[in-house]
């Protein structure tokens, strides 16, 4: 459907501010209010070449488009650029019974949500985590986390130590793989602000050293 718009002028007739910014804002007004016919009508008003063209950032690897968001990133390769989680930083607070939810460094991914949107969560995880000498078989626990660091992931992905008595290399008994993902329908912006979202993993450690040696994250957000 077309703009109504309140002045019309004819040839040789006086220009005026008053009538143009009326106007200007019937424009600003049928822009804020679309309607179904403005884009399925065999004459839309909105067409294919209104469509802001989608952003990529190289540095973050995120791609933001009207359709949603998408990225993610991994470590490189093996035993490069390697995270680390230790009882040493779940423990800072808190005992060893119930330790501390801690960040995992680098796995976290920043979305600018500009509306509501289904949110998919994956990753991946090898790691190595060797036996420390302090008499006890501890274990690491990785959860998802959202926005504020709540824990949406309910299950835990469990990552044994190597054990106590073992004189095995570490590469035999002291490494693992896992991976998981998480759905979760995310609020966006609801007003003119972009809301920045944060989602990523966290984790909890008995464990001296647990060394995430190779991991990926990767998230694709839907709008609704």
């Amino acid at each position: 459907m077309a703009i109504t718009f309140p002045k019309t002028w004819v040839s040789g007739e006086e220009l005026k501010a008053a009538d143009t910014l009326n106007n200007l804002d019937a424009m600003k007004k049928k822009a804020q209010k679309l309607s179904s016919a403005d884009i399925a009508s065999n004459t839309p008003w909105f067409n294919t070449h209104h469509i802001m063209q989608p952003s990529y950032n190289s540095v973050t690897n995120i791609v933001d488009a009207v359709s949603g968001v998408y990225g993610g990133r991994n470590n490189g390769g093996g035993f490069l650029n390697m995270s680390y989680v230790t009882r040493w930083m779940s423990q800072r607070s808190g005992s060893s019974s119930r330790p501390q939810k801690v960040f995992v460094p680098l796995s976290c991914i920043e979305l600018n949500l500009t509306a509501p949107c289904t949110l998919f969560f994956q990753w991946h995880m090898n790691i190595m985590t060797a036996k420390d000498g302090d008499g006890v078989d501890g274990s690491t626990h990785f959860f998802a986390y959202s926005r504020s660091g709540d824990e949406i992931d309910e299950f835990a992905h469990k990552f044994p130590e190597q054990l106590n008595a073992s004189n095995n290399d570490t590469t035999l008994d002291g490494s693992h793989q896992s991976n998981g993902f998480y759905w979760i329908n995310a609020v966006g912006s609801t007003g003119t602000e972009n809301l920045n979202y944060g989602i990523g993993l966290q984790a909890t450690s008995s464990a001296g050293r647990c060394v995430q040696i190779a991991w990926s994250v990767s998230v694709e957000c839907f709008y609704m």
